[in-house]
């Protein structure tokens, strides 16, 4: 009989390849990675954000990391984004979600 083993996600937040990382407060590389896709959300919102401020991420590890960002944009408004960094170090927009407030939960998108 196959003996199952508990996992402390304190210790070990994200155990599985694919799994989410613990929702953290951002840092300057989070914010220099929304710096890097700030026109690209504005040409899809068709708008001009006054302020794009990360606040929170979370990370997923697959083959490579897949960081989902809540980006403050002013008023009550904040827009999700969904980013990847290659390994040459390029941020790329995979996709967002605007219309989030504040208290929305950063969930997988």
């Amino acid at each position: 009989m196959a003996q199952i083993y508990p996992i402390d996600l304190t210790r070990h937040p994200s155990p599985f390849h694919g799994g989410w990382n613990p929702l953290q407060p951002s840092n300057d590389e989070i914010q220099r990675m929304c710096n890097a896709v700030r026109n690209e959300v504005q040409i899809y919102e068709r708008r001009i954000f006054q302020v794009f401020r990360a606040v929170q991420y979370r990370t997923q590890v697959l083959s490579w990391t897949t960081h989902f960002i809540k980006v403050y944009v002013g008023g009550n408004e904040f827009v999700h984004v969904k980013v990847h960094k290659d390994i040459e170090k390029n941020v790329h927009l995979i996709c967002y979600v605007s219309g989030k407030t504040g208290s929305a939960p950063i969930m997988y998108f």
